[in-house]
C-alpha cells in the first residue's frame, strides 16, 4: 500500500483541483471566455534584466513536482502509456526508461511471466530489474509498477473524487480568497482567463507537492522510500488499452 500511495497521491491531488476549479469557476461563468479555445497550457517564470530573484529563506513544506506521460504502441496493445508521475529530484530521469525497443518486451512479460527471452531480450529485462521495473520470482518475471486499464484508472479518480469533495468545499474559498488578494491584482486584464481557468487550477488548487513532501518526510512515512532513488521506480504507472 505505502507503494500504491506514489500513485493514489497524484490521482487525488488531481480530483482535489479539479473539484475546486469547478466550484470556483462558478463565480466566473459568463466573466470570461471558456477555455478562451486553448487545448494546452504551459506555463514558466520570467527574469527581466533588471530584476533579480532573492529567495525568501524560509523553510518550504514542499517539494518540487512535474510529471510526463509517453504512449506507445505495440504487437498486443493499442496503447500503453508510461507516467511518470513523479518527475524531479530526488528521483533520476525515468522519462525513457520503457521506450520503442522495449516497451513491446515490457507487456509480453506483464501478459506471460514464463516468457522464453532471446540472449537480447535477457539484457532488456536484466536492465528493467536493475531499474526495478521487473523483478523476479519463482523463476517467472514481474512488472515492480502498477499496471492498469485506462477504465480502472477512471474509477479510481472517481472514487478519489468522491472521497476529496468534502475537502474541496471547506478549503476553495480560503485558498481563493488568496489568490484573489495575492495574484489577481498582478493579473493583466487581458489574462484574466488565464488566471482562472489555468493558474488557479494548476498552482493554488493542486495539492501535490504538499502531499509528497509530507508523505516522504513525516516521523513515519506514509510512502514506501527507497534506498536508492536512482533505482526506484516508485511513482511510475503503466495504462494501457488494448
Amino acid at each position: 500500500m505505502r507503494r500504491l500511495l506514489w500513485i493514489l497521491y497524484y490521482e487525488a491531488a488531481d480530483m482535489l483541483s479539479r473539484s475546486m476549479l469547478e466550484i470556483y469557476n462558478g463565480k466566473w461563468r459568463g466573466k470570461i471566455p471558456e477555455q478562451n479555445g486553448k487545448s494546452y497550457r504551459i506555463a514558466g517564470t520570467v527574469q527581466y534584466p533588471d530584476e533579480t530573484f532573492t529567495d525568501a529563506g524560509q523553510q518550504k513544506n514542499r517539494l518540487l513536482w512535474s510529471n510526463l506521460h509517453k504512449s506507445f504502441r505495440t504487437s498486443g496493445y493499442a496503447q500503453i502509456e508510461h507516467a511518470n508521475l513523479f518527475q524531479a529530484w530526488p528521483f533520476s530521469d525515468r522519462d525513457h526508461i520503457i521506450n520503442e525497443s522495449n516497451a513491446d518486451l515490457f507487456m509480453r512479460i506483464f501478459d506471460c511471466p514464463e516468457l522464453a527471452l532471446t540472449p537480447n531480450e535477457e539484457e532488456m529485462a536484466a536492465n528493467l530489474i536493475r531499474l526495478d521495473y521487473l523483478h523476479k520470482k519463482g523463476g517467472k518475471l514481474y512488472p515492480s509498477v502498477p499496471i492498469m486499464t485506462y477504465e480502472c484508472q477512471s474509477n479510481i479518480q472517481q472514487l478519489l473524487r468522491g472521497a476529496t469533495s468534502e475537502i474541496a468545499f471547506k478549503y476553495v474559498e480560503a485558498v481563493a480568497e488568496a489568490g484573489e488578494r495575492i495574484l489577481l491584482p498582478a493579473t493583466r486584464k487581458d489574462l484574466i482567463e488565464e488566471y482562472a481557468h489555468f493558474v488557479m487550477g494548476a498552482n493554488a488548487f493542486f495539492s501535490i507537492g504538499f502531499l509528497y513532501y509530507y508523505g516522504m518526510n513525516g516521523a513515519e512515512p506514509a510512502l514506501e522510500i527507497p534506498k536508492d532513488y536512482s533505482l526506484s521506480s516508485n511513482a511510475i504507472c503503466i495504462y494501457y488499452r488494448k
